[in-house]
């Protein structure tokens, strides 16, 4: 049984990874913006 959640727990961290090299790339503070509905330049 513990098998069968890998390929859903990799493709969580894949996705959350993926969010943050967003983040960083457009400079913006998207887990924020997931909160409070605001995007904002990162300074």
């Amino acid at each position: 049984m513990r098998c069968d959640r890998a390929p859903a727990l990799t493709l969580v961290i894949l996705h959350l990874l993926g969010v943050l090299a967003s983040s960083w790339r457009h400079r913006e503070n998207l887990p924020k913006a997931m909160f409070d509905g605001n995007k904002k330049k990162l300074q």
